[in-house]
């Protein structure tokens, strides 16, 4: 896809263009947010967060960064909320072409310091590789990815050649079950096979 080609592009020019410090993965990580674009030309960029809390990085000094699985150690400049969102400056980039490197990259901590979650929200992980099943019964195909827009997340739900975007609205999200994996969503087939 092109967002993993951009990652991967920008992962090979982030270490020698942004003084970005290589660290270690958390221990068992989870995403908390991840960079959506950059914002303005002073190297600020939109963060959307997992938990829909924009104040998530209020009096946080330093975060860990992946992108393209590789880590980096980032220094918060400044963190302004903005709705569910927050326009976040890392000391790191200070123009729009350094903070468009960034774009895609996930924001990271171990999961024994992940924030819990409001009822009926999730992880990311937590999500990937679940069965979606329509409330037939049928399975619609597997949960290859969640993109995050701010406002609601983008399941990327893959059955053999066919893919399918399906928002996390209650309009079409009929019950998630973690444990056993399993995501089920309203309205039949046909409805989905046009999506």
């Amino acid at each position: 896809m092109e967002k993993q080609a951009a990652n991967k592009l920008a992962s090979a020019l982030v270490p020698n263009v942004l003084p970005f410090t290589p660290t270690k993965p958390p221990d068992d990580p989870v995403v908390i947010g991840s960079v959506i674009k950059p914002v303005g030309l002073a190297g600020h960029v939109r963060v959307g967060f997992v938990s829909g809390n924009p104040e998530r990085l209020q009096g946080i000094r330093y975060v860990v960064i992946r992108l393209d699985d590789q880590y980096f150690t980032v220094k918060v400049a400044s963190s302004t909320p903005e709705l569910t969102t927050a326009k976040v400056r890392f000391r790191e980039a200070s123009n729009m072409d350094e903070a468009e490197l960034l774009r895609g990259a996930e924001l990271v901590v171990s999961r024994s310091e992940s924030p819990p979650l409001p009822e009926g929200e999730y992880y990311s992980d937590q999500l990937d590789g679940c069965k979606v099943i329509l409330e037939s019964g049928e399975e619609l195909g597997r949960i290859k990815e969640v993109y995050n827009f701010g406002h609601h997340d983008v399941l990327v739900v893959v059955d053999g050649e066919h893919e399918t975007l399906i928002p996390t609205v209650s309009e079409f999200i009929a019950e998630v079950d973690t444990s056993a994996k399993i995501v089920k969503v309203k309205r039949d087939r046909s409805f989905w096979e046009g999506a």
